[in-house]
């Protein structure tokens, strides 16, 4: 059998060297390739600015910007409500005899408004009494006996023991005569819930209960409201009520009573409501308007979209490229200088300029 010899060293290193030699040659290929493309191999022109020739506006008709229109609204409907409502309710569990006020009364402040069924809280009253009188009859007794021993039992010639009853029984009785006086006094307190006056003076606005009926301790009996505290209640889309502040001043027309008024915005919700996206702001109603307006009232509130007047340019001026819209602003020497700008609403023949213009540049209209 022939076995395969094994190469030499010199064949060896001849291959490596050969190995080498072309990714030597390969590597230097590419880099001279790279750098004819990025032209290291041609002659550069060194840059110069040219200005580019600019258009003279000619015979074009020219006019300025300006701010023409009437300020932009957002009509917004709202309800009057009550500035606060005032819920008059019992202390007592106890059958109501008389509510003399109706829907729609004027009340005064401490006015007798309610009155509740007190027999079963004067039979505890005279129960009270006469414990009381009991209480006081006995305590006369055993304090005129107490008198007599109160020098010790020594001086009076009784046993300790004796004294010790004896003066137990005066402290005990004392007790009771107080503790019967509390009784009467908390009846007293009690008999005075029966009749419920008007915390303050307003308006009846709703009558919940009627003679017969059980009042208990935290329902309501009747509400009442202040027809001179007055508000209205308007929602906001959040995207608008965030540019708006306490204090501003917004026009109202309430169109059943044909009123209208500039109010003033007392108080904005900090959060919007996440089903309708909008928020709560209320709006101060002067109290010499309360005597037209009434709770529940519709009213609309114009919400102003902008501080100012739009700048407006006939559509002449517009040039239309694609989804972009441009104007040819003409400069102190002439020349037209091409600008981009966002119009808003297009409305006789006049375009609404929101951003790219100011007012007082000059404008060339389209030649057509």
């Amino acid at each position: 059998m022939i076995t395969p010899t094994k190469p030499s060293l010199l064949k060896r290193i001849f291959n490596i060297a050969k190995s080498v030699t072309l990714t030597v040659v390969a590597l230097a290929v590419l880099g001279l390739f790279m750098a004819w493309m990025g032209g290291m191999f041609h002659e550069k022109i060194p840059p110069e600015q040219k200005e580019l020739a600019k258009e003279k506006v000619g015979n074009r008709k020219v006019i300025e910007a300006k701010q023409e229109g009437k300020q932009s609204y957002l009509p917004v409907v709202g309800t009057i409500q009550p500035s606060r409502k005032t819920e008059i309710s019992s202390q007592l569990l106890a059958v109501i005899r008389e509510v003399k006020p109706r829907v729609g009364d004027r009340i005064k402040e401490g006015e007798l408004v309610i009155i509740l069924d007190d027999r079963e809280l004067i039979a505890q009253q005279r129960e009270a009494l006469a414990a009381l009188s009991s209480a006081e009859a006995d305590l006369v007794g055993r304090k005129a006996n107490y008198d007599r021993v109160a020098e010790g039992p020594r001086a009076s010639g009784i046993s300790a023991d004796e004294f010790t009853r004896i003066e137990t029984a005066y402290r005990v009785t004392e007790a009771l005569v107080k503790r019967s006086k509390e009784t009467v006094n908390r009846i007293e307190v009690q008999l005075s819930y029966a009749k419920i006056l008007a915390p303050s003076s307003g308006v009846v606005a709703e009558r919940l209960v009627e003679p017969g009926y059980l009042a208990s301790p935290g329902r309501p009996l009747l509400t009442i409201y202040d027809p001179n505290d007055l508000e209205l209640h308007i929602y906001v889309p959040e995207s608008i009520a965030w540019t708006l502040s306490v204090g501003k001043s917004i026009p109202v027309k309430i169109e059943s009573n044909d009123w209208e008024s500039n109010l003033v915005v007392k108080e904005i919700a900090p959060q919007a409501l996440p089903n309708s996206r909008s928020v709560l702001m209320k709006l101060s109603i002067p109290s010499s308007a309360g005597i037209n307006l009434k709770p529940g009232m519709f009213g609309r509130a114009m919400i102003p979209l902008n501080e100012t007047a739009p700048i407006v340019v006939p559509i002449e001026a517009i040039r239309q490229q694609g989804q972009l819209e441009m104007v040819d602003v003409v400069d102190e020497q002439g020349y037209l200088n091409r600008r981009f700008v966002r119009i808003g609403k297009i409305e006789n023949g006049q375009a609404e300029i929101l951003s790219g213009l100011k007012v007082g540049e000059k404008i060339a209209l389209i030649n057509k």
